[in-house]
């Protein structure tokens, strides 16, 4: 179809593609099922790079720099997530409860039980408080941590 090429060859694709290698739509849906609305924006956001971080908000010329006011390297959601040491504390209780081998991108915003852990991050961190406020804890039944077969 002439939408899946063009789609594919889109430089969002290529953004989602990079995080998740098997995008697509009831992919996306299984793994925010049953999740409050600010939590499939918070990570729909995170993995679209459109998020209120310096990098985004210079684009839209609501930020100075694109720069991270700490580090100075461009401030994405992978730099925000992995590498600010502004948030080394907050990332570190991230680390230990998904463990080392997990801290990439592509497993914290595609594994749906370390969902709330990444979520507990984006709260700690407080970096995106003037979007979202406090952020209640994302939390799954028993039986639907790990659930993927829900569509």
């Amino acid at each position: 179809m002439q939408w899946q090429t063009e789609w594919t060859q889109s430089s969002h694709y290529k953004k989602l593609a990079a995080i998740d290698k098997a995008t697509g739509p009831s992919k996306y849906q299984n793994l925010t099922y049953g999740l409050m609305k600010i939590h499939t924006t918070i990570l729909f956001q995170l993995r679209t790079g459109y998020i209120a971080l310096n990098a985004y908000l210079y684009r839209l010329k609501k930020a100075n720099s694109p720069q991270c006011e700490r580090c100075f390297h461009h401030e994405t959601a992978h730099h925000y997530i992995l590498h600010c040491s502004r948030y080394d504390r907050q990332r570190n209780l991230l680390r230990r409860t998904v463990g080392s081998h997990n801290m990439t991108l592509e497993k914290l915003m595609t594994t749906r039980k370390w969902l709330p852990a990444l979520i507990e991050y984006v709260n700690n961190t407080k970096r995106l408080h003037s979007s979202f406020q406090d952020i209640p804890p994302l939390t799954f039944a028993d039986d639907d941590e790990d659930d993927s077969s829900h569509y």
